[in-house]
């Protein structure tokens, strides 16, 4: 059957459901349509107002690369039924300008579990992302929640591998809050913790900067936990430098109501550089053993003023027994400390390095014709050999000292 230019041959009845082809003697003009104007069945697996099935075979729409394949209507439902990669493909391959868009540029439903104007869903399986090495993914919108079901380490997973120049940067620029919980950049663990590991060897291989401004502060804070370390810094083979830029007496700052400095032994030392140790003017403790502490001005350790001190070194020139004892610390020495009758007061008394009394034995009250104690502390004004009187800054010892002895008194007061 042929159709002459300029006319429409219609097969079915026209203005119900037809197929309509007008010929034309303009090649672009030419149109082919079928048309059901009045058939109402919606479409679905093998019906429809407009039905195209192939049973055993495909089904293929070819159009010229320079036209438009254009759908509207309702809904547009595609369904595979062949169990395959690929099963549903939509795919441009033509050049560099091509691009695939997925738009609703009405719906308003937000994004959330199930639901959103654009929904990308796999019920079973999981869903990629892949793009061009060089090329980036771009998302902007209102807000971007992830959530992760999957109840397994790394649920959640940034992850750069690409080379030595790769970073990581989360930034907000314009958010300004600083408050707990809701800070402008927040890391929250709920139930667990917040572990962060810098493997980099290399100095400021983890770098904490406020850098904002002179108001800034970066603040480590645990407000729950009780412990003795519940902030704890810990250097396993390392130091730890506490530096500060301030010039002031709180340059440093450690605030709490016991501080606790731990050596490793005798032979280790706290060291103070370059600059003096200030003691707070507070009221003596209720406990003072082994205890450093400034009450009104004068400072006292163990209970005792620790007051300028005056010392004086013996080196024993000839042996001296009990019966003839070795008397220092005359009326020639600067030691003129008087402990008063019954007891010696503030001095102490080395011998060859060892400490033989400090405030524990008794003076002298009278001229002995024999010495009890080792030694005794007091003033010679009269006596011989094996005598000695009570007083001030003398000391005489019992016990056989040798020539080389060296003997050491400190007179505190």
């Amino acid at each position: 059957m042929t159709v002459i230019d300029g006319q429409t041959l219609t097969l079915g009845q026209s203005g119900a459901s037809a197929l309509l082809l007008s010929p034309h003697g303009t090649a672009g003009n030419e149109l082919a349509s079928l048309i059901n104007t009045a058939g109402t069945t919606d479409g679905s697996d093998a019906a429809g107002s407009i039905l195209l099935s192939a049973v055993a075979g495909g089904i293929g729409l070819a159009w010229a690369d320079d036209k438009d394949l254009w759908m509207e209507g309702g809904q547009a439902i595609v369904t595979a039924n062949h169990d395959a990669a690929g099963a549903i493909k939509l795919h441009a391959d033509a050049g560099t300008s091509q691009t695939i868009l997925v738009q609703n540029d009405a719906g308003t439903t937000d994004g959330s579990d199930g639901a959103g104007s654009v929904l990308l869903a796999a019920d079973a399986g999981g869903i990629g992302l892949a793009w061009a090495d060089d090329k980036d993914l771009w998302a902007e919108g209102g807000q971007i929640m992830m959530v992760a079901n999957h109840d397994a380490a790394n649920a959640i997973k940034l992850h750069a591998d690409a080379g030595t120049s790769q970073t990581i940067h989360i930034v907000n620029d314009a958010g300004t809050s600083a408050t707990e919980g809701a800070a402008a950049i927040q890391l929250l663990a709920s139930a667990g913790g917040i572990n962060i590991k810098g493997n980099k060897d290399a100095a400021n291989a983890i770098l904490l900067t406020a850098d904002g401004g002179t108001s800034a502060t970066i603040n480590v804070h645990n407000d729950q936990g009780t412990g003795a370390s519940s902030v704890a810094l810990t250097s396993d083979a390392g130091g730890i430098k506490l530096t500060s830029g301030l010039d002031g007496a709180a340059s440093v700052h450690l605030a709490g109501f016991g501080i606790t400095l731990t050596g490793g032994d005798e032979d280790d030392s706290v060291y103070i550089e370059n600059s003096p140790i200030k003691f707070e003017q507070i009221s003596a403790p209720s406990t003072t053993t082994d205890k450093l502490y400034n009450v009104a001005g004068a400072l006292y350790f163990n209970g005792r003023q620790v007051a300028a001190e005056s010392k004086i070194v013996m080196i024993v020139s000839a042996s001296h027994d009990q019966n003839n004892p070795l008397i220092i610390l005359d009326g020639a020495t600067t030691l003129s400390h008087d402990s008063g009758a019954g007891g010696h007061g503030t001095l102490d008394i080395f011998v060859n390095g060892q400490l033989m009394t400090s405030g524990s034995v008794p003076g002298a009250t009278t001229y002995l014709t024999a010495l009890t104690d080792d030694y005794y502390i007091g003033d010679a004004v009269g006596g011989g050999a094996g005598q000695k009187a009570n007083g001030a800054s003398q000391v005489t010892f019992k016990f056989p000292l040798e020539q080389g002895d060296i003997i050491t008194a400190y007179d505190k007061a």
